[in-house]
């Protein structure tokens, strides 16, 4: 305990953490009675420090205030709860004024941005409001929206939809935990452009408008796509341009993260210009002022290029402890200020929790402190002989902060992506090096390009574009030849949270063996191993013996998977078939969270594979199934109404309707079925006809796109 006190702020954030965590389950509860909680634990602490001080109880009280505050910031922060949010009044107005307030994303038919709902309009009474909403705009009919931007907006916003397949990712939950629960879609003729009357400084505006100009550089002076794409993901944060077979490359090789601008791009900074200026260090009082000064002004300058992107903010504050604790002459213990910056980041926005890149990013850094200074120690390379000797050193320190920031974000990457890197080891120092090259002197290139600007020079910046080109070539190929190795990737990995959290005691477990040498963390070690094996053993046995049928929910069409054992089958329609990495991504983290080793597609073809545990027969008109003594009847499309008639099998325990199928449920009053699915295709107005004509006739019918894929 007196060790664990040298770093007071691990336990403050823990305390946080659980608050946070503890209010996604107890949202319900009165905010009255927590905040009275609140008071009284408030209270009570500061009666016992001064009356009855004991160490013991005042801790007690300290953390039970913090994880009271932790739930309060929650909720506190979530819209929703304020009495004039907009969705409030959605069922009388029709009218809304909004603002756009985040960079707008071109996607391929729309323009996707986030608003701010300032006023709603009911009957003849405008009223002021709050809160963000999801706004596409269709590319046909409006011009590029800007950030500032306001409209009045004629539209009826809907609710998100939840996940609607198993282990699908929950877009819902995802914009839930940043504010947004409803979307809208428009038209040019549901907007009126409302004339800007904006006025002062902005500083979200003025980092919009150098994160555009800087894209606007990219876009002239770097002609060949891919190097364009990959310059603006790594330096801006923009992806539109980035291709899916690069984005697998850098995937396969692991560096999918040198894409994404993060906090390893702000570390990269960080490190660069504290070598750079590290001399000012041992001048003095003002030398370190001087440090402080170019290094936070650097690293916020980049912050702002970046459009004030959330990862890089974060990052941003978390160096930016770092250089206040270096300038305050404190003692720095690494621990405690990474999770200082952790909780005052969390007190801002406390559901940046969630987010993956802030849960990698904190990992990654603590996997640095803790494990890279032991991991430097197996090879000590006598630096003082020759360059070479340097050379191989400054590899060995790459490589071995590559080695511990992966220790300690594998299992999540694992359970997040279902996927690891084989080769990492080899590559991520070359990444790493290339990277910073990229990103060092792509900066160095766009401050360079508006000096010359200004100062109206154009001699030489094709030079030096071409310089920042062959870079991104460079390390474009490094990706690209890792991808082309055999065994690249392992996929269709998965992770239960049981097994994070063992994997990440046994983590802790083995530095704090090596850091102590006690035997008693051999003994702990051992048994967290033992319950991995355990936990690993019971899994597989489950997988081994596993047999489900799901029919999936898809806007395009029919979507079934058989999963028996660790081999899954595939059944889609023609649509669906014939472009089967967009039809994974409804079923990757499903079928990796089942342990699936082998898919096969049934395309509709006389011949077996392998052992089929189904039936199939297909037609022009409908498809029919025998799953475990259980038939199903797929009709997906219009049939001849003489065709149509013929299609009595025999009684059937599902009948599946797509929305081109029938027109009224009279048309198959001849067939004999005990359940009536609806499938994706169904829209919502014709589900609702269905189920009132099925209600009135007394069958029972479910449409997947109110209860999602059905387990057959």
């Amino acid at each position: 305990m007196q060790a664990f006190g040298l770093f007071p702020f691990v336990r403050y954030v823990l305390c946080l953490i659980a608050g946070i965590l503890c209010y996604q389950y107890t949202a319900h509860l009165s905010v009255i009675f927590m905040v009275t909680c609140w008071a009284i634990s408030f209270c009570c602490y500061w009666t016992a420090y001064f009356f009855a001080p004991n160490r013991l109880f005042l801790g007690l009280l300290g953390q039970a205030m913090l994880t009271l505050l932790g739930w309060l910031m929650c909720y506190f922060q979530d819209s929703t709860h304020q009495a004039n949010h907009y969705s409030h009044y959605l069922p009388q107005a029709e009218v809304f004024q909004v603002t756009i307030d985040s960079w707008v994303e071109e996607k391929p038919q729309t323009w996707k941005a986030t608003g701010e709902v300032k006023q709603v309009i009911i009957g003849r009474k405008t009223v002021a409001t709050q809160g963000s909403i999801l706004l596409y705009f269709d590319k046909k009919t409006v011009a590029l929206p800007r950030f500032q931007t306001s409209y009045w907006l004629k539209g009826h916003p809907q609710r998100i939809a939840a996940a609607l397949n198993p282990a699908e990712f929950n877009y819902q939950t995802y914009l839930q935990r940043q504010g947004i629960a409803f979307q809208c879609y428009a038209k040019s003729r549901q907007l009126y452009l409302i004339p800007s009357s904006t006025t002062g400084f902005s500083v979200r505006a003025w980092a919009f408008r150098a994160n555009a100009l800087c894209d606007k550089i990219f876009t002239t002076y770097l002609s060949q796509k891919s190097s364009r794409a990959v310059a603006n993901a790594m330096i801006l944060g923009l992806r539109d341009e980035l291709d899916t077979s690069l984005m697998q490359a850098y995937s396969a090789s692991g560096a999918i993260h040198v894409l994404s601008v993060s906090g390893m791009h702000v570390g990269i900074i960080y490190q660069v210009l504290s070598i750079i200026f590290a001399f000012l260090l041992r001048k003095g009082i003002g030398g370190k002022i001087s440090f402080f000064c170019l290094v936070f002004s650097c690293l916020w300058f980049y912050a702002l290029l970046t459009g004030l992107s959330s990862p890089v903010l974060r990052s941003a504050l978390m160096f930016s402890m770092f250089l206040v604790a270096q300038l305050l002459n404190r003692k720095q213990n690494p621990y405690n200020t990474l999770a200082c910056s952790a909780f005052f980041l969390l007190l801002w926005k406390p559901l940046w929790l969630y987010d993956v890149g802030f849960q990698l990013s904190y990992l990654a850094v603590f996997g640095m402190v803790f494990f890279q200074p032991l991991l430097s120690k197996l090879w000590i390379i006598e630096t003082k002989k020759s360059w070479i000797h340097q050379a191989f050193n400054a590899l060995w320190q790459i490589t071995t902060v590559s080695i511990a920031a992966q220790l300690c974000t594998f299992p999540l990457t694992i359970a997040y992506f279902h996927q690891f890197p084989l080769y990492f080891l080899l590559v991520n120092p070359f990444v790493i090096g290339f990277s910073t090259i990229v990103l060092c002197y792509g900066v160095f290139f766009l401050l360079a390009t508006l000096l010359m600007h200004s100062l109206g020079i154009s001699f030489g910046i094709k030079a030096l574009a071409t310089v920042l080109h062959y870079s991104i070539v460079v390390l474009n190929s490094t990706v690209e030849f890792t991808q082309q190795m055999p065994y690249s990737t392992l996929k269709n990995l998965s992770f239960s949270p049981l097994e994070i959290a063992l994997w990440g005691f046994l983590l802790l477990g083995l530095g704090f063996l090596w850091h102590s040498r006690q035997y008693v963390w051999i003994k702990i070690n051992l048994g967290l191993v033992l319950g991995l094996w355990v936990v690993h053993v019971g899994q597989v046995w489950q997988q081994s013996t596993q047999y489900r049928a799901v029919l999936h929910y898809t806007k395009q069409g029919y979507l079934c998977s058989i999963i028996t054992g660790n081999q899954a089958w595939i059944m889609a329609d023609s649509t669906l078939s014939h472009e089967p990495s967009k039809t994974l991504t409804h079923l990757n983290n499903y079928l990796a969270t089942n342990g699936i080793q082998k898919i096969f597609w049934y395309k509709n073809t006389p011949e077996p594979i392998g052992y089929m545990p189904f039936v199939a027969i297909h037609q022009q008109y409908f498809s029919c199934w025998q799953i475990d003594k259980k038939t199903l009847l797929y009709l997906h499309q219009a049939m001849p109404q003489q065709q149509l008639r013929l299609t009595s099998l025999q009684p059937l325990d599902y009948l599946v309707l797509s929305h081109k199928s029938i027109r009224n449920l009279d048309e198959i009053a001849h067939i004999a079925y005990k359940q009536l699915i609806l499938d994706g295709t169904v829209r919502p107005w014709e589900a609702e006809r269905w189920q009132q004509q099925a209600q009135q006739q007394g069958i029972a019918v479910r449409w997947l796109g109110q209860t999602g894929a059905i387990l057959l």
